[in-house]
């Protein structure tokens, strides 16, 4: 069966042929530009040094509307940027484009490939309001597991105690879903969507288990009838201190989950160190939110400060994490349109208030560098946190968005070492900081 990505790269040379005469509509002639660094998920056309116009096929992701926006802003330099998509993909474009101040538009062009017309801008206000849908996105408290008194009869109540007394793991509870991660690697699930029949997941859940290298996962499914037996419990147990084993003993994979493991530990320490740097007094891990468009997503973090504001903390140990920025303005609407919700109906612990007077959102950037191996971890070399596309990206946003950025200098380091970097230091004379992106003179 063909893919929908397969589906679309064969699609591409088609909209190629046809790119041309759907942008002359708008009165931008010639073929598009053509570059290395230019990604052909688009195509990319220039009428002079005034306007830049990005044609995505209708064949393509919706989630390549992603990678375009954030594409584009950091290419179109000082020109007006016009983003042409198939009808029905402007949706989460539109509902970002009134949180960044650079000169967008979009337009659609229907099955017959004929210019359907620009769309109507959203204001901050709309944008809101449509992220308060409680139909489309609705705020989903995180709550514990609804198992109830179904633990004992299942006889996993044991295994619980177990995993939650277990000093190498966190725990990272979502509704029918239960995990513990060992520095960020899950090593333990538990999932059920019903109060009758769990199903239990030991060890890593490796999609291409490697006899000898890579142990697959251990899974046993219980029932009233079929409860948790003590040789199950015994290879339960077994199963997942081999994966702490292997996790602790250098693995230098996922690791912003390790990162954010680091930062959750030390939120009761030291004010100088981790989260308590950013000022933050309490914190909720992968708290689960929406991108937009009723896209589910988890914010590394939802913490609160002294001051009684929200913080979304994104962690990023990828300098080529395209679209971290919009995925950030994504969640602020998201909290701005129900933070009252989210503070009443999160089971909030002490520190958690209603909305009160100031009730302001903060996004905060944790960036460290991507490392790749073992011996890049000790080679010293300076790697960078933040990529030339993060740069533009930030100075485009909204002077309504509170954004910081926080520099770490290893992912790895347990302290989490926090710097602020101000916004008008954002450059390549800092070590950690990728040159930014300068728009093409085409």
């Amino acid at each position: 069966m063909i893919t929908r990505s397969q589906r679309a790269a064969r699609a591409r040379p088609a909209f190629k042929e046809r790119a041309p005469a759907l942008v002359a509509q708008l009165g931008i002639g010639g073929p598009p530009f053509e570059h290395s660094d230019l990604s052909n998920l688009a195509l990319w056309f220039a009428s002079g040094p005034e306007t830049m116009v990005v044609a995505v096929g209708p064949e393509e992701l919706l989630t390549t509307m992603d990678k375009v926006l954030a594409w584009s802003i950091a290419w179109q330099g000082d020109r007006r940027l016009v983003i042409l998509c198939s009808d029905g993909y402007e949706g989460k474009t539109l509902e970002r484009l009134p949180w960044i101040t650079r000169p967008i538009e979009v337009h659609t062009y229907g099955e017959d490939f004929l210019l359907s017309g620009r769309k109507a801008p959203l204001t901050k206000a709309e944008t809101i309001a449509l992220a308060r849908d409680p139909d489309g996105r609705p705020v989903r408290p995180l709550g514990s597991h609804e198992l109830g008194s179904e633990t004992e009869a299942l006889k996993i109540g044991r295994l619980i105690r177990w995993l939650d007394g277990n000093d190498q793991l966190t725990p990272a509870g979502r509704q029918h879903n239960h995990t513990w991660t060992c520095a960020g690697l899950g090593v333990a699930r538990m999932q059920g969507k019903t109060t009758t029949t769990v199903h239990i997941t030991a060890g890593v859940d490796y999609s291409k288990p490697v006899p000898g290298v890579k142990e697959p996962a251990f899974k046993v499914s219980v029932t009233r009838d079929k409860p948790l037996t003590d040789e199950d419990f015994d290879e339960i147990k077994a199963r997942i201190r081999r994966a702490c084993d292997e996790r602790l003993g250098g693995d230098v994979t996922y690791l912003e989950h390790r990162m954010q493991c680091n930062l959750l530990k030390l939120l009761n320490g030291d004010p100088d160190l981790g989260l308590r740097r950013l000022g933050i007094k309490d914190a909720r891990r992968e708290y689960p939110a929406y991108r937009g468009e009723g896209d589910e997503g988890l914010i590394d973090f939802l913490g609160i400060d002294v001051d009684n504001r929200l913080h979304i903390v994104e962690t990023k140990a990828n300098p080529n994490d395209v679209p971290v920025v919009l995925q950030a303005i994504d969640y602020s609407v998201w909290v701005m349109a129900n933070q009252t919700e989210i503070r009443n109906t999160m089971d909030p612990p002490p520190g958690w208030q209603p909305a009160g007077s100031d009730d302001s959102i903060v996004i905060d950037f944790i960036c460290a560098p991507k490392v790749r191996s073992e011996k890049e971890l000790r080679s010293g070399r300076a790697l960078k946190a933040i990529g030339p596309y993060m740069r533009a990206q930030l100075h485009a946003l909204s002077p309504d968005l509170d954004w910081r950025i926080w520099l770490q200098a290893g992912a790895l380091d347990e302290r989490c070492e926090l710097a602020e970097l101000p916004r008008n230091e954002i450059t390549e004379a800092q070590v950690l900081v990728s040159k930014q992106i300068d728009g093409w003179k085409w």
